[in-house]
């Protein structure tokens, strides 16, 4: 069965998206800012479709952070001699599944904060123990300027809900911030040290 049709028709053809995303795996940061400006309609609409029961702007661009991240994970993972269909189907799927899971998540914050779901006095995202220097610079490279914000108040100490008022932002975007720094951790690879952020 042949690979579908590129459903974004402005866009490049299959052979130079695959010239992209072998130059965007390398490190290329170019063609991954190519790559994401060319399937902004596509992320645009992802999240236009899914944030519509979110209740604020705050929430609206949490899910945007995620669905690019996911975005950026499509590019990395994948292969087109593995798979079946174009990368712009693959990355509807892994964006839209990324929104879905945004939307679970969220929902389960809100059970939580209404008190429908028992909550611990454990303290979520405490440093439990040291790092190792080179693998903090290496984790501090792949986080936005808020993230690492959120990660030096967090080492220093603070709850989510202090790191908020310090930053004169919302909670909710305090702890997606600390779910997508223990992400980026994780995809690091040093499993022992990621459970420091835990």
């Amino acid at each position: 069965m042949a690979p579908k049709e590129n459903p974004y028709p402005e866009s490049p053809s299959e052979d130079e998206i695959r010239t992209l995303l072998e130059q965007a795996r390398s490190g290329d940061s170019p063609a991954l800012a190519r790559l994401l400006s060319l399937y902004q309609p596509l992320l645009s609409a992802t999240v236009s479709r899914y944030a519509r029961d979110l209740p604020g702007s705050e929430d609206r661009k949490d899910m945007r952070q995620e669905i690019e991240i996911a975005f950026v994970k499509a590019v990395n993972t994948f292969r087109p001699e593995e798979r079946k269909v174009t990368f712009g189907l693959y990355a509807k799927i892994v964006t839209r599944n990324a929104a879905v899971t945004y939307l679970r998540h969220a929902g389960a914050k809100k059970r939580a904060e209404k008190g429908t779901v028992p909550q611990t006095d454990a303290k979520p995202y405490a440093i439990a123990k040291p790092i190792s220097p080179e693998w903090a610079r290496q984790i501090r490279r792949r986080l936005s300027a808020f993230e690492k914000q959120v990660l030096d108040l967090c080492k220093d100490g603070l709850k989510p809900a202090q790191i908020a008022a310090e930053l004169k932002t919302g909670p909710k975007s305090v702890w997606n911030a600390l779910s997508r720094i223990r992400r980026k951790a994780r995809q690091l690879g040093e499993k022992d040290d990621t459970d420091s952020l835990s």
